[in-house]
């Protein structure tokens, strides 16, 4: 990507964000009408095809296709997912459930930007 122009670079993130808007006028409602298990594993399935998809592409078409696909995924993956996990709660572990979900999510971000920034190194 070091020679594509800048439309072709932004157009990544704009796949991306319009997946995720589609997948939440599809999905998450789709989540109340037929169940969140099933729609939980559609995104599970969706995520994994469309990351091997993404890392085994060579044409710039069909990885913008596949990150399409992967916005939807993390609707599905993330907002179904929660309410689904949260659901299979008891009630009085709802704060700690979600807490703990939340702060493990945000550890893992951190643990994948100071590898990325070990790796490329501020020298």
């Amino acid at each position: 990507m070091y020679c594509a122009p800048p439309w072709e670079i932004g157009l990544i993130g704009a796949c991306f964000l319009f997946g995720i808007v589609v997948g939440c006028m599809t999905l998450t409602r789709l989540g109340d009408v037929v169940g969140r298990k099933p729609i939980y594993m559609l995104g599970v399935t969706m995520h994994i095809g469309a990351m091997i998809g993404i890392l085994t592409t060579h044409s710039a078409t069909i990885a913008f296709v596949l990150i399409f696909t992967f916005g939807m995924s993390v609707t599905a993956r993330y907002y179904v997912g929660y309410s689904y996990n949260v659901e299979m709660q008891p009630k009085s572990h709802y704060i700690l459930v979600s807490t703990s979900m939340f702060l493990i999510e945000s550890f893992v971000y951190v643990i994948i930007c100071l590898y990325f920034w070990l790796i490329a190194g501020p020298w």
